[in-house]
């Protein structure tokens, strides 16, 4: 299995989905994931139940089933930075969780989490896992 297969696979467990392949990923984001996914995540990751809704952007009072596009697109990106990040840390949920609520030097003091809020904060979070590593550290 490569490595964006296993990374796929922890971000459906995470989520509470069945496997899917990429091109169904894109049609279920489009469609909208379904709100058990949110809550599965609340229950999965250890995260905070209001950081996690304030990253999806929903608020505690949203009741829809299905969560909207863009709502959709940033529980599949936190999920998937959660797998990334519990892969850099051996497979320590609890560790991960740790590193992406600190704050990095990397980014001004400013924890990974607060730098996901955007396309290309998650960019420059998945970019520092990847050079932690391989042992880069600049």
């Amino acid at each position: 299995m490569t490595d964006s297969a296993i990374i796929e696979a922890d971000v459906n467990k995470l989520l509470g989905l069945k496997p899917k392949k990429p091109i169904v990923w894109h049609q279920q984001l489009l469609k909208g994931l379904p709100f058990s996914s949110l809550t599965s995540f609340e229950r999965k990751s250890g995260l905070d139940h209001r950081t996690i809704r304030d990253l999806v952007g929903v608020s505690n009072r949203f009741k829809n089933p299905v969560l909207p596009l863009a709502g959709s697109e940033r529980l599949h990106q936190l999920a998937r930075l959660t797998s990334l990040a519990t892969r850099l840390f051996d497979g320590d949920l609890g560790a991960a969780i740790n590193w992406l609520t600190s704050p990095a030097k990397s980014f001004s003091n400013e924890t990974p989490l607060a730098r996901a809020k955007t396309y290309v904060g998650v960019q420059q979070v998945e970019d520092l896992i990847g050079r932690l590593e391989h042992g880069v550290f600049s």
